[in-house]
């Protein structure tokens, strides 16, 4: 069978359902339209980089027959939601894609003050426009992250505040 695309958005599961296609070729052909819908916005939207990170993380499980067929069906679905719900909240939010990366990452994890600490590193990243090239740009990201993180009361922050970093390079 070849390979159907399908375009991540509100239909996506519709679609799915109504397809013929056996249930193993639905898998990969959700796993092949996540990647490639993660890597068409990844630089617009850094946050979705942990989606397809995690879709991976499932085709590998499901090439070790770790998981069974309808369990990679449920969480590719569950995928999908997120990603569909991330995308229209960054929308409802009107936030750019860096700060909105760094809410987006914190409420996954339940750090207390998500969106605030979203907006004030949105303040930071204005300030410092070229921290992707700049390494004293980027230190400055870094203290305002830890400067924000602090009082979150976040175990690992020195991991959070790389997790993060890494995700938006």
């Amino acid at each position: 069978d070849a390979v159907d695309i399908y375009e991540i958005n509100n239909n996506t599961l519709e679609k799915l359902a109504e397809a013929t296609a056996t249930y193993t070729v639905q898998v990969f052909n959700l796993l092949k339209s996540i990647t490639e819908a993660v890597a068409e916005r990844a630089k617009q939207a850094p946050y979705l980089l942990s989606i397809g990170e995690m879709a991976e993380i499932i085709a590998q499980a499901y090439q070790e027959r770790q998981l069974n067929t309808q369990e990679v069906l449920k969480r590719l679905q569950e995928l999908i939601d997120e990603f569909v719900a991330a995308e229209k909240e960054r929308a409802e939010k009107m936030m750019a894609p860096e700060p909105y990366t760094v809410y987006w990452l914190l409420k996954r994890l339940r750090v207390k003050g998500a969106e605030n600490i979203a907006q004030n590193m949105a303040q930071a990243f204005d300030r410092f426009p070229y921290w992707h090239a700049s390494q004293n740009q980027e230190r400055n990201i870094r203290l305002e992250l830890y400067k924000n993180l602090k009082g979150a009361a976040v175990k690992e922050m020195k991991a959070l505040v790389d997790q993060i970093l890494n995700l938006l390079k």
